[in-house]
């Protein structure tokens, strides 16, 4: 089990619900689809006050995850 500090437990479910949201391009994932955060935001009953932060902070973690998945060995 990993510890998750409280402020990070909301980004970190919602980026958990978008795991199948991936956009693939010719070198493999660029990025998440944007299209679908509203939904999601609306099925997990987040209030319109907080989405705009949600956003940036699942934005963080999609740019680590990227850099992560991208980066080459050597």
């Amino acid at each position: 089990m990993i510890g998750v500090y409280p402020d990070c437990a909301e980004p970190l479910a919602v980026f958990s619900e978008l795991a199948t949201q991936w956009r693939i391009g010719m070198s493999g994932p660029t990025g998440l689809d944007y299209s679908v955060f509203v939904d999601v935001f609306r099925i997990k009953q987040i209030p319109k006050s907080r989405w705009q932060d949600l956003f940036a902070d699942i934005r963080v973690m999609e740019r680590e995850a990227l850099s992560v998945i991208h980066k080459k060995d050597g």
